[in-house]
């Protein structure tokens, strides 16, 4: 059901009446102040509540309700909570005159020459364009201000499922209005947070079982067996769907920085939602099946943060390991630019600007000062199929070799003869931002290069 709130000037009652009669021939939930009630805190809650809770705020403009005191006051919370606002003119009023939230708006005109029909035709069409965005963005504000209500309480946060979905409809619609409000977003980032904080301390718990466990049964390969099972539980993975890839920049390509520009059709598979931290790394190394990266690393401080410093060989082992293997490059290219095609995993238009939507070297200081950050913490940069830090934090191995076709994957770590270079994707922690720092950017990696504190991977899982 539809849910409008309209504001108006008593002087406009007929009209009011008379668009309201309209509506019920409709599913419609209307909220309307008839009586003129003296203002008091329960009332102007309740003005509030209903404003919060409408798809759309109707404003009947006139000459008295553009200087109502009350009308400023409704028009100035429905803009806060980030209300379509329609603008229905019941009596001339020159657009100077008007509040300007309402006169930079597409006016309907309800004037006694004018067709009522044609006018509440296009009043419906109003409402009702993109009517599934306007529905789902009340939903989420009402959950929000009842978070913000209740000092923030953990429990009313998104979880699962609906956490996923909404972060994923919120950046498909960063620029449709209804735009997402302050509170919103930060409700989405606080939820993402909690999520993360939530996984890391079930992984915990789950660690400390398997230790108490692998005491108990010491034998080698029952050993070696949890150790593996540890750290797939710990590569959770995300869906990417098959279906025609876009790939590559016009601009780059000119400097070897990007492919040719064109699509190409691809698979499906699931890519892991995080890069391969030192935790689940250490997990292989304890097993024997890896070697250790290049340089010392604090076990407890840098547990979550991306392993870095290891090979292409390295890589693969891992990923072999774990019964997974590297991504192409058209395949870290597709996640990276989600099913939209997009600049960068978010947005298309939103370029990174802060470490909550990549790790980049933003203050262009020596490298040598910078970190990386735990895996998942630019939780404005998560791609819309739920994949973090493809941008920043680490550059990634692909398998795909240079100068080979994007699709091509040469996975055979135990070979003498390997590619003397390979793909590498996403930009690391040491790089400023950039019109360059975009999906499609791309640097070729010899092989054995484990020097930089800024060279990682994840795995993807391929049917």
């Amino acid at each position: 059901m539809t849910k409008l709130f309209i504001s108006y000037s008593r002087k406009d009652k007929s009209f009011a009446e008379r668009l309201v009669g309209c509506f019920g021939e409709q599913q419609t939930d209307i909220w309307i102040d008839w009586e003129n009630i003296p203002p008091s805190t329960d009332w102007w809650d309740e003005i509030k509540r209903g404003i919060e809770e409408a798809d759309a705020f109707i404003f009947l403009v006139s000459p008295d309700s553009v200087i109502s005191r009350v009308c400023a006051e409704e028009i100035a919370h429905a803009v806060k909570n980030g209300k379509r606002l329609i603008p229905a003119i019941a009596r001339d009023v020159a657009p100077k005159d008007a509040p300007p939230e309402v006169s930079k708006l597409n006016w309907i005109f309800f004037r006694e020459n004018d067709s009522f029909q044609e006018a509440f035709k296009k009043l419906d069409i109003a409402i009702h364009t993109d009517f599934e965005w306007v529905q789902i963005h009340r939903e989420i504000q009402v959950k929000a201000l009842k978070w913000e209500r209740q000092t923030f309480e953990n429990s009313l946060l998104l979880r699962g499922k609906e956490l996923n979905d909404t972060e994923k409809y919120f950046r498909a619609k960063l620029t449709v209005d209804p735009k997402p409000t302050t509170l919103q977003e930060n409700f989405i980032l606080k939820s993402r947070q909690f999520a993360i904080r939530q996984h890391r301390i079930l992984m915990s718990i789950s660690s400390s079982v398997l230790v108490i466990f692998i005491g108990v049964f010491s034998f080698l390969p029952i050993r070696n067996a949890i150790y593996r099972w540890q750290a797939l539980q710990l590569g959770q993975t995300v869906p990417i769907e098959g279906g025609p890839a876009k790939f590559g920049n016009a601009l780059l390509a000119e400097t070897g920085n990007a492919l040719t520009e064109r699509t190409k059709p691809l698979d499906a598979f699931r890519i892991e939602i995080y890069e391969v931290t030192y935790k689940r790394y250490s997990l292989c190394v304890s097993a024997g099946k890896c070697t250790p990266p290049n340089g010392a690393f604090d076990k407890d401080k840098d547990a979550d943060n991306p392993v870095a410093q290891v090979t292409v060989v390295q890589a693969m082992e891992f990923c072999s390991w774990i019964g997974r293997q590297l991504p192409t490059e058209l395949q870290w290219e597709r996640a990276a630019r989600s099913a939209e095609g997009w600049k960068w995993p978010w947005s298309d238009t939103i370029a990174p600007s802060d470490d909550l939507y990549a790790n980049l070297n933003y203050e262009r200081v020596n490298p040598e000062g910078l970190t990386t950050n735990n895996v998942g913490s630019a939780s404005k940069g998560v791609s819309t199929e739920g994949a973090f830090d493809l941008i920043g934090n680490v550059w990634e191995w692909t398998c795909t070799p240079d100068k080979s076709e994007p699709d091509s994957c040469w996975m055979e770590p135990s070979s003498p003869s390997i590619p003397a270079a390979f793909v590498t994707r996403g930009g690391g922690a040491n790089i400023p931002p950039g019109p360059y720092v975009i999906s499609a950017y791309r640097e070729s990696t010899s092989w054995d290069y484990n020097l930089s504190p800024f060279l990682g991977f994840r795995c993807v899982d391929v049917p």
